[in-house]
């Protein structure tokens, strides 16, 4: 089930009232994420809209009717600190925002679940890959950058990306 925002405000008085783990949520007002959000199924910001981190965390377990775990659409903001977390297999990121993830971490269900790149991404913060696969996409090699740590227990597929991972790679 999708669940979108009420109004303008803080995400647990505008979205989580309702919120079940397996619904994507729709951010379709501007948004303070005002503590970790309880696990969601697919996280979309539409397009003028503003989703604030305030340095917490959105864990997304899966991804929408369309494949993606996360999608921020073009015209959207991210702004303050916003952290992902994205533990499904098969889902896709597309962030196309006015701002950036901060920290993306990627811990998947077990070595052989994928996650994937639908666009170049810029991360302000750290990657860490704790199991599964990050996939830059083969067929489109997209670019990742990051700007902090990179740590990678799990597997990085770069493909014929231009990839950045900061000035610390564990």
């Amino acid at each position: 089930m999708a669940v979108t925002s009420s109004g303008d405000g803080n995400f647990s008085s505008v979205i989580a009232g309702g919120l079940s783990v397996n619904d994507d949520v729709i951010i379709d007002h501007d948004v303070t994420l005002d503590g970790d959000a309880p696990n969601v199924n697919s996280l979309t910001i539409n397009s003028g809209k503003t989703f604030t981190g305030g340095g917490n965390t959105v864990t997304i377990d899966d991804k929408d009717g369309s494949s993606y775990s996360f999608r921020a659409i073009s015209g959207s903001t991210i702004s303050g600190t916003l952290n992902i977390k994205v533990t499904g297999n098969g889902g896709y990121i597309r962030e196309q925002a006015t701002g950036s993830i901060n920290n993306l971490e990627v811990d998947l269900g077990s070595s052989s679940d994928v996650h994937y790149l639908d666009l170049a991404l810029s991360l302000a913060g750290n990657l860490t890959i704790t199991e599964g696969i990050f996939n830059t996409n083969a067929s489109s090699n997209y670019a990742l950058t990051v700007t902090g740590t990179t740590s990678i227990t799990g597997t990085l597929t770069c493909n014929s990306s231009a990839i950045s991972l900061g000035n610390n790679v564990d």
